[in-house]
């Protein structure tokens, strides 16, 4: 029984025949019928893991069926990452207040009342979980207070409750093209913690009065009471300020209800520009201190109301609406995180960002001079953190995705506990701050909850935290992982819903695939790396793969010398010597490879699978009656066990008719033209990648910009020297030495320096150099293939 696991980080589980339930799985039935269960994924759960086995032992849970729909695979896509899609039992609605629940009289006594001032929230136009909400006040010409008001959820979850319980294993709302997995009930996310125009809603706020240069003069945290005057959107707010400050046209259907206070459109409309205004110089001041963006390019949907399917797409560009909201939030987490350390500098739940590594910074300074896009200085290391501020600035595809390679350099933000001895080890590479924390989404964040009840034990003058150093670890390691999963699941949500739409467009269009041009971003010992900008979209295409297929017949990577012309030879500053430094990727295609039949090669079978297949029907005619015997005599079976979440990217606008009534923020027409070119050596090509989740395949083509060598003679030698490295490829797996050593050739530019004529030279020699070193190395790879263990 061979059972392909989705995460290959998990190893093979043994599991006794004894502990199969029959009713769970039918191990017999799947012998005799095993194209019943092509599409069965089987959930098993780790038991215990002796020292002295090499498989952890564990059972069958459940199984699952891929009814290749949306509904099916994204059950598929939860289950996979650990997230709890069940409804909360009835103990814990027994915590939940009655919908008509008022604010007791006790707790207004307790709290400032700000109920008659003029605030109001700014979110998705479809958002329901309304956890935060902003005001503004003119104290005088220089001076605003400006507050930050988020809903006090710790009132209601109560420390160790059942709900407090279940929140925490949850650790996060889980935000999905079609759907939110809500971290908590929806009784208290949509109702009676949800900040709703015109009801009064107990809050936690964060007042701050700073001056008209952005200046904070004083942080006060106060336990509020509030009354929202106006549920905005992004939109909305959007269209104020570009019809420069004033209240637009299309702005008329906003109700302003506020029973305590009688507000009005141009009492919102002053606020608005005041807080843009302030944001502004906000934004400005921490990308002055050393701030970088690094969020990645992410897609939005139309879904259709009734079935949820994919209408159109877009790529979400964040307005300055957005950053309105964002600057403030990023303000108030970064002064609760200080109120915190404080007070309680080695119990303090923080959220800290490791900066790069020398190494990783050597890597992608690399990087960025083997591309040769982008006009920035990457000598100098310790400006090294002032250059990606320059990267962000140019503003060009090539930037974006500049920035996007160096996320993968960078460990991920994760939540932490303070620590007094070592304060540097709690710093925020990204925002650049010494201190941060999360505050302000308790509605859908876990480690907020914890954030509250930490600063309200500061308020009422508690010297020790709630929680001690060991629980804010066990926490902080819980949110962590719950995060990861809800982040992961968001992207494959995402990737789901775009197979789906492209699929149907392919069919509508009576078209066997989409060309759409990819630009080359990274390649390592195995894989070629790509990016498709119009779809925000990253994959990998597998070397060997290609050449089993007989798609590729070599791949070059060089640096030609050019010379200049104006001089004898180029000097450091001529700027055709630093042309003359970017790395030439290029490809050698089969002669027979061209668009109109390079998908169908792709999912062939090679030659050698068919003959393999071939043999195996001739030696096992009997194969299932086999593998009957074998199981009946053996007591196991092996079995393996099938990821700060932005909810402004879950706005999914719906309708019945389909049609856009909403945001056509980052908007793209979803047509397309289809790519008459024939496609020869060297030039374009398709690909059609299959996912592990979808029969849909995506596909995209590569433009290879820059083809140095015209000479057939010249060609055809490299492809013959390429190609030789490869002459057995098709025995190469990826326990092997790599086709070629690409990493070595990254290891040769790190060792050189800039002034190194040789190094600067293209890289031939380098490669004909290999191919003798894997010549002699084929002959013992091939021998050692027959004790590899598979996983």
């Amino acid at each position: 029984m061979k059972i392909i696991q989705n995460d290959k980080t998990i190893p093979r589980i043994e599991i006794l025949k004894e502990d199969i339930d029959p009713k769970i799985f039918d191990i017999q039935d799947f012998i005799k019928n095993p194209e019943k269960y092509k599409d069965v994924l089987i959930v098993a759960k780790i038991k215990k893991w002796s020292e002295k086995k090499c498989y952890p032992l564990g059972i069958i849970k459940s199984k699952m069926t891929d009814e290749h729909t949306i509904e099916s695979r994204t059950n598929i896509i939860l289950k996979s990452n650990n997230i709890d899609n069940h409804n909360y039992y009835d103990l814990i609605y027994n915590e939940i207040p009655e919908k008509d629940w008022q604010i007791p009289k006790e707790e207004l006594s307790k709290r400032y009342d700000l109920r008659n001032m003029c605030i109001f929230t700014i979110d998705p136009p479809t958002a329901k979980d309304l956890d935060d909400a902003l005001s503004c006040e003119r104290i005088n010409s220089e001076l605003f207070e400006v507050g930050i008001h988020i809903a006090d959820v710790s009132y209601f979850v109560k420390p160790y409750s059942k709900m407090d319980k279940e929140a925490s294993k949850r650790g996060t709302s889980t935000y999905l093209v079609q759907k939110v997995i809500p971290m908590l009930p929806k009784e208290l996310c949509e109702s009676i913690c949800s900040l709703n125009a015109g009801q009064d809603r107990l809050t936690f706020s964060i007042i701050i009065k700073i001056d008209k240069n952005g200046e904070v003069i004083e942080v006060e945290p106060k336990l509020t009471v509030i009354c929202s005057c106006a549920k905005l959107s992004y939109i909305d707010v959007q269209r104020v300020i570009d019809n420069n400050g004033e209240w637009s046209k299309e702005n008329e259907n906003i109700v302003i209800n506020n029973p305590h206070n009688g507000y009005t459109s141009e009492d919102v409309r002053k606020r608005i520009n005041d807080l843009y205004n302030l944001s502004s110089i906000l934004k400005k001041r921490r990308y002055d201190k050393g701030a970088i963006s690094l969020n990645r390019k992410k897609l939005w949907f139309d879904i259709h109301q009734n079935d949820s399917l994919p209408l159109d797409y877009g790529i979400f560009e964040p307005s300055e609406a957005n950053s309105l909201v964002e600057e403030f939030m990023l303000l108030a987490n970064i002064s609760v995180a200080k109120m915190l350390y404080e007070k309680y500098p080695n119990e303090s739940l923080l959220r800290f960002h490791a900066p790069p590594t020398i190494e990783n910074i050597e890597k992608y300074s690399v990087f960025l001079k083997m591309t040769n896009k982008l006009s920035i200085d990457t000598t100098n290391k310790e400006t090294f953190h002032k250059y990606l501020t320059e990267i962000r600035n140019e503003n060009t595809i090539y930037s974006d995705i500049a920035l996007i390679q160096f996320i993968k350099f960078l460990r991920r933000a994760l939540y932490t506990c303070g620590t007094k001895k070592y304060p540097s080890k709690l710093f925020h590479y990204g925002l650049y701050v010494p201190f941060y924390t999360h505050f302000t989404s308790p509605i859908r964040r876990y480690p907020d909850i914890i954030v509250h009840r930490q600063l309200k034990a500061i308020l009422s003058k508690q010297n020790n935290s709630p929680y001690n150093r060991r629980e804010i670890f066990r926490i902080a390691k819980r949110s962590n992982d719950t995060k990861m999963n809800a982040k992961k699941a968001q992207e494959e949500s995402i990737k789901l819903y775009l197979c789906y739409l492209l699929n149907e467009y392919i069919k509508k269009k009576n078209i066997k695939y989409i060309i759409s041009e990819a630009i080359v971003i990274n390649f390592d010992n195995y894989n070629i790396e790509v990016t498709i900008p119009q779809f925000a979209y990253e994959d990998k295409l597998e070397i060997i793969k290609l050449y089993d297929k007989d798609i590729l017949e070599g791949i070059d990577i060089s640096k030609p010398e050019e010379k200049c012309d104006k001089y004898n030879g180029c000097f450091n500053d001529c700027e055709l010597n630093k042309k003359s430094k970017e790395i030439i990727f290029d490809v050698f295609w089969n002669n027979n490879i061209n668009k109109n039949n390079i998908v169908e090669k792709y999912f062939s079978e090679s030659d050698e699978q068919k003959t393999n297949n071939q043999q195996k029907q001739l030696l096992n005619p009997q194969k299932n009656d086999k593998k009957t015997e074998n199981i009946n005599s053996s007591n196991s079976i092996d079995s393996n066990d099938n990821n700060d979440l932005n909810k402004n990217i879950n706005n999914c606008k719906t309708n019945n008719e389909g049609k856009q009534e909403t945001s056509n923020q980052g908007k793209k027409s979803f047509e397309y033209e289809k790519n008459e070119t024939n496609v020869t050596n060297n030039d374009n090509f398709t690909y059609n990648d299959n996912n592990n989740n979808s029969n849909i395949g995506e596909y995209v083509t590569f433009n290879n910009q820059q083809n140095q060598i015209t000479d057939p003679e010249e060609i055809n030698k490299k492809i013959e020297a390429i190609s030789n490295l490869n002459k057995d490829g098709k025995e190469f797996n990826n326990t092997q030495k790599p086709l070629l050593d690409y990493e070595g050739i990254i290891d040769k530019f790190l060792e050189s320096s800039d002034d190194d004529d040789d190094n600067d030279n293209n890289l031939d020699n380098y490669i004909n150099n290999s191919k003798k070193f894997y010549n002699q190395e084929r002959e013992e790879t091939n021998k050692m293939k027959k004790t590899i263990f598979k996983y």
